[in-house]
């Protein structure tokens, strides 16, 4: 994986409009990598620029890693593809050439915990949960609330539940103390922050990692660079 295989530019526009993707597509996606600026391979997954290739040749420690990553997300997806819970479309994923909805594949990446997820993603996980009428049962009724958050909760999209603001700011405390934690890692530290907060779902449950990932870190490290 050559350094101009990292650095192409992605056309999200392109890929968050297109109805599905390969399997593949989306794992490289989610890793910021560019799906046009790799090949396919003879079994049905990609390799670097100009042929297959493995993950020891030619590679930096951090490329390795990646392309490591990379290759356990292709295996997790094939192996999950016919969860309903996630992927509503089975006549579709069971075809030979394995597509996904992105946004049903962004919802699964993001709740099986694999860390990093692009930015793009995230922001897809958001923006339909949002339009989401099945809303988690963390939703609140009294919104008086959101009179008090300042205007950069609410540009940031963190004014739907009482616990987004205030765990987002917790987040970026953790990150000054820790730069190199990992989300799934600061999702695990903030639950019990948010228990000793008094935060809790409709049901009195405390808030669970996945819940705080996806409703309160989507960014949360690109605000934490601007803010340095």
């Amino acid at each position: 994986m050559g350094s101009e295989y990292r650095n192409s530019k992605i056309d999200w526009n392109y890929w968050l409009n297109m109805p599905h993707v390969k399997s593949w597509q989306a794992c490289a996606l989610s890793l910021q990598i560019d799906p046009d600026s790799m090949n396919t391979s003879h079994d049905r997954y990609t390799s670097g620029p100009g042929g297959r290739w493995s993950p020891g040749e030619g590679l930096n420690s951090k490329q390795r890693e990646t392309m490591r990553e990379f290759q356990k997300r292709v295996s997790l997806l094939n192996a999950n593809r016919l969860n309903r819970e996630f992927f509503t479309t089975p006549e579709v994923l069971m075809g030979p050439e394995k597509y996904v909805r992105l946004a049903e594949f962004a919802k699964w990446i993001v709740t099986v915990g694999r860390d990093p997820v692009s930015p793009e993603l995230l922001d897809l996980v958001s923006a339909n949960s949002n339009t989401n009428e099945d809303e988690e049962d963390h939703s609140v009724k009294d919104a008086s609330w959101q009179d008090e958050l300042p205007r950069e909760a609410r540009e940031r999209k963190l004014d739907k539940y009482p616990y987004q603001w205030v765990l987002w700011k917790e987040a970026l405390r953790l990150l000054d103390e820790e730069p190199e934690l990992k989300l799934a890692a600061l999702a695990d530290d903030l639950c019990p922050i948010a228990s000793r907060l008094g935060f809790s779902n409709r049901s009195g449950n405390p808030l669970d990692p996945a819940t705080i990932k996806r409703y309160v870190l989507p960014r949360i490290r690109q605000a934490h660079q601007a803010k340095k």
